[in-house]
């Protein structure tokens, strides 16, 4: 199936809903969004699925917490917790997925996405500079897994998954900074799954984050501000876990 899509969209604008000082009293605009899509799904010899979709999206008046009120006089921009217009960006990327089945016991599955975005204007009134990035936009992602499934006759069947997936560098903050980057990171999976024969049974014993990797979910980035800090949210460290399940 080959397909094309249009859309656009817009979320209504506001005023900034915490100024610490009065001047720091702000309306935004709201933002829009124009998107263009093209794609293929598609089968292969009954045992390989393919889909792939490009998009180009048109984002203007884009709305972004600021944690520097730069519209405001200097010695009260800062504390400052405000939505705002900071700029129109060009948003463009690719996105693959694929799924194979080899043999009856064998299965394969992959994606990957890759996204770029550039700013094409930006509002005078704001700390950001073209060349930065929106929070939380990582340029590559890629996730691929494998598993097989071993038959044990009477005894029912054992299937082993590896999984690993892949997140790029970003920054947790419209005004990207080193103190607001998160580095990129690989996350290891793994999981041992025994099935009865009638498969009413399943018992599975399961392994995230098998490196143990310290990484970052979020930063909260006030390091510029009043408060002179950053917090953040690690992810979660490598857990074991044991899963047993009845069909009834």
């Amino acid at each position: 199936m080959v397909y094309a899509q249009f859309a656009s969209g817009y979320k209504a604008g506001g005023n900034n809903a915490r100024p610490f000082y009065p001047s720091q009293s702000h309306a935004f605009a709201p933002e829009e969004l124009v998107s263009y899509e093209g794609g293929i799904k598609s089968t292969w010899h009954n045992n390989l699925r393919v889909n792939a979709a490009v998009f180009w999206n048109d984002y203007t008046n884009i709305q972004l917490p600021q944690t520097v009120c730069s519209w405001a006089p200097p010695l009260e921009q800062v504390p400052c917790a405000s939505q705002d217009n900071v700029g129109d960006a060009n948003v463009w990327g690719i996105e693959l997925e694929g799924e194979w089945h080899p043999t009856e016991r064998w299965s394969v599955d992959a994606s990957y996405s890759h996204l770029g975005f550039d700013y094409t204007r930006v509002e005078a009134t704001s700390v950001v500079k073209k060349g930065m990035i929106s929070p939380y936009t990582p340029e590559n992602k890629w996730s691929i897994g494998a598993q097989y499934e071993y038959p044990l006759q009477s005894l029912g069947s054992l299937v082993g998954r590896l999984d690993a997936n892949y997140q790029d560098s970003i920054y947790a903050d419209a005004n990207n900074r080193p103190t607001n980057f998160i580095p990129a990171r690989t996350l290891l999976n793994a999981r041992l799954t025994w099935r009865s024969p009638d498969e009413n049974w399943e018992i599975a014993a399961e392994f995230t984050n098998l490196t143990d990797e310290y990484y970052y979910l979020t930063k909260f980035d006030l390091s510029s501000n009043a408060s002179g800090y950053v917090d953040g949210q690690p992810g979660r460290p490598m857990e074991w876990a044991v899963n047993i399940k009845r069909r009834f």
